[in-house]
């Protein structure tokens, strides 16, 4: 079964997205991480797919986790799309400078994370080679 690994501090942002992104693919594992901390030993044992990725976070925040996981040889390609808030073009381009696949703002609605969650199956799932 394929993992996407979800790292937001808001318990409900990462409900909201889980269960938009069950909707577009049932055959996905979510996993989930409330901080930044565990993100590269995560990515390393539970070989996700890709990361979704929250900026503002307390303790390390979204920038941190990004450039820590680019730094290390077994992560340093591995998919991250920052999932945001912040519609600001600075962290736009800081979020492309430390090497994010994408960059998507979180929606005011469910419906919107609806739509939010067929963009990121449609990346992801893009980049995989045909079986």
């Amino acid at each position: 079964m394929s993992k996407i690994l979800i790292i937001d501090d808001d318990k409900t942002d990462r409900l909201l997205i889980k269960k938009a992104m069950l909707r577009v693919r049932s055959d996905i594992e979510i996993i989930e991480l409330d901080s930044g901390r565990e993100a590269v030993s995560t990515i390393k044992s539970e070989a996700p797919l890709a990361t979704l990725l929250d900026i503002r976070m307390p303790g390390i925040d979204g920038f941190q986790v990004l450039k820590a996981i680019r730094e290390e040889t077994e992560t340093r390609t591995h998919p991250v799309i920052m999932v945001s808030g912040s519609d600001e073009s600075s962290d736009k381009d800081m979020a492309t400078e430390f090497g994010a696949d994408g960059y998507l703002v979180k929606p005011d609605s469910f419906l919107g994370y609806g739509d939010l969650a067929q963009v990121i199956c449609k990346t992801v799932f893009e980049r995989l080679p045909p079986e």
